[in-house]
């Protein structure tokens, strides 16, 4: 609760910001000793307040008693008001909140019955009001705080009301409680019950669900989310299901690890859009950390936040399968411990900026488009060679990255690879394998300045560094200022000694250009 000097001066803030004077009931409630009546010679007591004030000063004409100091979102509270010429109170106002005007005004007092509307913000609350018919205008600042539904290890179910200070034992009872737009609020501690595979938390609209610190705040359950909602600071180790048409769900410094935990976007959430940040942390195994369904939305990985795939057959730290979708991650890492670290099988809009990759980002939907960008590519695991980005879509452009991995592979009759300025070494392949479409690596009016260099582990002898693999005459390259192993621009035979390494293998003959 806050201290007397601390509400004397939020008294004196609410008369400056309603501009009261100070015969209007807002003088600080408080001697310069902070004594109470009876007073010494010099000082006035003050009936209300029963404090003293220096003689000469005014006393404050109203006193607001609240029967709780801190009340839950839609918690309920009663408010006296005492005073003077109080009969024709009107305009009444807490907060926010626009009040009746009470029936049973007294010249001497009122009282109020108010319940807290769900999805009042927390804070303090003010009260104003007018008197002799709307001339005189008074409140009081800080009536009371207004918390979040608050549920704690040592809470109590049946006794409490779900106040801050006065927190519940489990999560099923405040969402009891809950309503659109309301916080709950875990205190440090273990939630929830992961045992029963049928437990659901159903989040009511617009709810934001919170803990005290990713690193101390455990819920335990599968999330059903039908609306917009904002989860964090929080470790989970379940599935947060995402229901909603058109929600938007923002998840900010979440730890979830376990072979259940990750993001599921059902085909009802259409439209939707998920952005995970803050530094959030999703490490799967049995499912994947984001598994979406839905077509039409927005997908955002950002802010640090790390997507792990502990599966080692099929990996997929976010598989995608949805249409329509574009797909923003950056700044983040995307790991898998099995082939794919992305699998989009959906049509869709990738961007991809400043983001570690390891395994494959796999873009296999007709009609996909993408730019990559300032990125590093990765093996999968140290037990894997797999990594690079596979391309099976429409156009991609890809910049300014690095490729520990064999590259890009691009396997599709209408397709196009732009590649400027990026490094390419293969780790048991060659950096680029190119079958179908067409990849432009620089011309003579756009320079490449690509590298490309054998992988350590290329087990061919010689190693080879690029390879284009042609079907039937369907794959085409362009390079210009392009250096091969060194070689630069790249030569169509072997240079040096005749055990030297060529510096680039052709399998079939295709229209290569070479400036």
């Amino acid at each position: 609760m806050a201290s007397p000097a601390l509400r004397a001066f939020r008294s004196l803030v609410v008369c400056a910001l309603l501009g009261v004077g100070v015969g209007a009931g807002c003088t600080p409630q408080l001697s310069e000793d902070n004594r109470s009546c009876p007073c010494t010679a010099g000082y006035t007591c003050c009936p209300l307040s029963n404090l003293c004030l220096p003689d000469g000063a005014t006393c404050a004409m109203i006193q607001v008693i609240a029967d709780r100091a801190i009340v839950r979102q839609g918690g309920a509270l009663q408010v006296t008001v005492n005073g003077t010429e109080l009969g024709d109170a009107d305009n009444i106002t807490l907060g926010s909140l626009k009040l009746s005007r009470p029936a049973d005004a007294k010249p001497n007092s009122f009282r109020l019955v108010v319940t807290i509307p769900s999805g009042t913000p927390p804070g303090p609350l003010d009260l104003t009001f007018t008197t002799q018919g709307g001339r005189k205008m008074l409140g009081q600042a800080g009536v009371v705080t207004v918390s979040p539904i608050t549920i704690a290890p040592y809470g109590d179910d049946k006794q409490n009301d779900g106040a801050s200070d006065s927190p519940f034992r489990t999560i099923a009872r405040a969402l009891e409680v809950a309503g659109e737009g309301d916080t709950l609020h875990l205190d440090a501690g273990m939630h929830g019950d992961n045992s029963d595979p049928y437990v659901r938390y159903y989040l009511p609209k617009k709810a934001t669900l919170e803990g005290d610190s990713s690193s101390n705040t455990l819920l335990s359950g599968q999330i059903v989310i039908a609306g917009d909602a904002v989860i964090q600071h929080l470790a989970l180790d379940s599935l947060v299901q995402i229901n909603g048409n058109a929600s938007k769900i923002l998840i900010t410094d979440v730890q979830a690890s376990g072979d259940g935990a990750g993001f599921d976007v059902s085909p009802f959430a259409s439209g939707a859009t998920v952005v995970i940040g803050g530094k959030t942390s999703v490490s799967s195994g049995a499912t994947k950390p984001v598994h979406w369904e839905a077509d039409d939305g927005l997908l955002r990985v950002i802010e640090g936040s790390v997507l792990s795939s502990l599966d080692e057959k099929d990996g997929e730290a976010i598989r995608m399968e949805g249409n329509r979708v574009r797909v923003e991650i950056d700044s983040a890492q995307i790991t898998s411990h099995g082939a794919n670290a992305v699998a989009m099988i959906g049509q869709a809009n990738v961007l991809v900026h400043n983001s570690l990759f390891q395994g494959i980002l796999d873009l296999m939907g007709p009609g996909t488009t993408g730019t990559v960008s300032n990125s590093t590519f990765q093996i999968s695991s140290a037990t894997s060679a797999i990594g690079g980005i596979y391309f099976f879509g429409d156009s991609l452009s890809v910049t300014d990255s690095i490729f520990n991995v064999v590259g890009l592979f691009e396997n599709n009759f209408s397709s196009m690879i732009v590649v400027r300025g990026c490094t390419f070494s293969g780790y048991r392949e060659p950096a680029v394998l190119l079958q179908r479409g067409t990849m432009d690596l620089g011309n003579m009016d756009d320079p490449g300045h690509n590298q490309f260099k054998p992988g350590e582990f290329v087990t061919e002898n010689p190693p080879v560094a690029l390879r284009v693999v042609a079907e039937t005459g369907m794959a085409s390259a362009s390079f210009s200022s392009t250096t091969v192993d060194g070689d630069s621009p790249p030569l169509g035979h072997v240079m040096g000694p005749a055990t030297a390494a060529p510096y680039y293998s052709i399998e079939q003959m295709v229209p290569i250009n070479f400036y």
